[in-house]
Formats: structure tokens, sequence, C-alpha cells
């Protein structure tokens, strides 16, 4: 494997950070627009990253 997991790790947690604030929801909707937004894909990409960090 090419790259540093320590250093995709700390990328995955700070995205998780910023996913997981109040206001990402918000936020998103107020850039990308209300149509845009699927709650259901947010979780998706939340449970994503959590499984990742797990096998990293």
């Amino acid at each position: 494997m090419n790259g540093n997991p320590e250093m995709l790790k700390e990328g995955l947690k700070k995205q998780k950070i910023f996913l997981d604030k109040k206001q990402f929801d918000d936020s998103f909707k107020g850039i990308f627009g209300i149509k845009a937004y699927n709650e259901g894909d947010i979780k998706k990409v939340k449970k994503l990253i959590e499984n990742l960090l797990k096998t990293i």
C-alpha cells in the first residue's frame, strides 16, 4: 500500500467530525440547495467513514 495510513485516518476523523456537526446540514443545503441534500446519502457516507476507520 502506498501513502501514509495514519494521515488517511486523521483525515477521515476530521471529515467525520465535520459531518457530525449540527450546522453541517444547514450549511450543505445553503451551498448546494435543498434538493441536493439527501439524508440517506449523508448517513451512508458517515457509515463508510466509520467502517474505513475500523479497517485502517
